[in-house]
């Protein structure tokens, strides 16, 4: 081999092993802070809700059905006759509050009630 190749091979070997080298360990003990996710309030649809709707604050929090969890359901007006089935379809009038009141979804604001497929 020639010299030039010799010191072109050794270089090419030693900056290889120094580029593995550089990475070094991670530190034993890193805090990492949590950060809470919080709504958008660009994304509520308050400012287009119509005054004649159901309001927020009217609904008091024993009048919520569901899991403490998850999505609680309020009934303003229930319907008569038979109580729907799964895969019937529905019509109603809703509106979505996250838990600060911002509005994510109204058929309210849309100004006309929702045909939904009920779904387990």
């Amino acid at each position: 081999m020639s010299k030039r190749l010799m010191v072109v091979a050794l270089m090419t070997t030693l900056s290889i092993l120094s580029a593995c080298q550089a990475a070094g360990k991670n530190p034993d003990n890193v805090k990492i802070p949590i950060i809470q996710p919080t709504a958008d309030t660009s994304l509520c649809h308050n400012k287009a809700y119509p005054q004649e709707a159901p309001k927020f604050e009217d609904i008091s929090a024993d009048q919520l059905v569901g899991e403490a969890d998850g999505i609680k359901i309020y009934d303003r007006v229930e319907g008569s006759g038979t109580p729907p089935k799964i895969e019937d379809m529905v019509t109603v009038n809703y509106t979505g509050w996250l838990d600060d009141g911002c509005i994510f979804d109204s058929s309210y604001s849309r100004g006309t009630a929702s045909d939904l497929i009920l779904v387990s």
